[in-house]
């Protein structure tokens, strides 16, 4: 077995990986949201291997941190939500917001969960 090791600039407040494609979305206590795209090579003969992490997506969405990142169920898009009490989903192929809330709750999020209503 392999694993891989990424590592970011700052804490990470929340993490997700796609189950559609090899991308993780990470919220930031900055208030950014990032998605990179993470792959690794296995040397032959020595096994040795090779990781590389490229940035898809960087926004600055929250005001305050970025509590909860989370990839949509169909891995188009991801949804964050943030101390700031705001929720956003930016699309991943546009990287461009798609909609975004303003005082989604009364008190601060810390974890978004979505779910598939019609099956």
């Amino acid at each position: 077995a392999y694993s891989c090791v990424l590592s970011f600039e700052d804490q990470p407040m929340s993490c997700d990986l796609s189950v559609m494609a090899p991308l993780l979305a990470a919220g930031h206590i900055d208030g950014r949201v990032t998605i990179h795209r993470y792959t690794y090579d296995v040397g032959i003969p020595d096994e040795s291997i090779t990781q590389r992490k490229e940035a898809v997506l960087q926004a600055q969405e929250h005001g305050q941190s970025c509590r909860a990142a989370r990839f949509t169920l169909d891995g188009r898009s991801v949804v964050c939500g943030g101390e700031d009490r705001k929720l956003a989903m930016f699309d991943l192929e546009t990287h461009k917001p798609t909609w975004s809330l303003k005082d989604a709750h009364d008190e601060p999020l810390s974890m978004v969960r979505l779910f598939d209503v019609a099956g």
